[in-house]
């Protein structure tokens, strides 16, 4: 799969900064309407997870080596459980305000990139863990587990552009967060 390809090789200075960049946005998205609420959890988790770890978690195993990749799976692990809680917040922010679920692009892009991570998760973990799993020298297995969660990707990204957008109608804003993710976009899913 190209790991022992010196290109491969992630500096870490990148993945601090696709990390230190989710972190950022977060921060910024928990406390855009002045005041840290239930509700700030989902879009700083949200972004932290699709964003922080799951790029992290990318570049990482792109690195190559068995401690990478679990390595890897750890933060996807972490990045799941993360989209999971940012999930429940939002669920139940909704029903506390009894409004109706799932009535946005932006809610069904999420959705999508939920449930696509949860069964990459199941199959990483059963499938493809370096020590145990049942299909871990599948390179067919091992391929469509890499292009999937490179689209799961794709739909969670475009998910947190629409949300931004409804959150911060500043178009100087929408660009300033757009242009690192597409930027981005070459380094983790290429």
């Amino acid at each position: 799969m190209g790991n022992n390809n010196p290109a491969n090789k992630v500096p870490t200075k990148v993945i601090l900064s696709v990390v230190s960049y989710g972190v950022a946005v977060s921060g910024y998205l928990g406390t855009k309407f002045g005041t840290w609420n239930w509700f700030s959890f989902h879009p700083a988790l949200m972004m932290l997870s699709f964003f922080s770890l799951t790029g992290a978690a990318a570049l990482i195993k792109k690195r190559g080596g068995y401690t990478n990749t679990k390595l890897h799976g750890y933060l996807m692990a972490l990045a799941t459980v993360a989209a999971g809680f940012a999930f429940y917040v939002i669920y139940s922010n909704k029903i506390m305000l009894q409004k109706d679920h799932f009535t946005s692009w932006h809610s069904w892009w999420g959705l999508t990139a939920l449930l696509a991570y949860l069964l990459l998760f199941v199959v990483g973990l059963f499938g493809l863990h370096p020590d145990f799993g049942a299909a871990k020298t599948n390179k067919l297995i091992r391929a469509s587990h890499k292009y999937a969660a490179r689209l799961a990707t794709v739909i969670a990204w475009i998910s947190m552009i629409l949300a931004f957008n409804k959150l911060d109608d500043d178009p100087t804003h929408q660009l300033a967060f757009a242009t690192p993710l597409v930027a981005s976009a070459f380094i983790v899913l290429v």
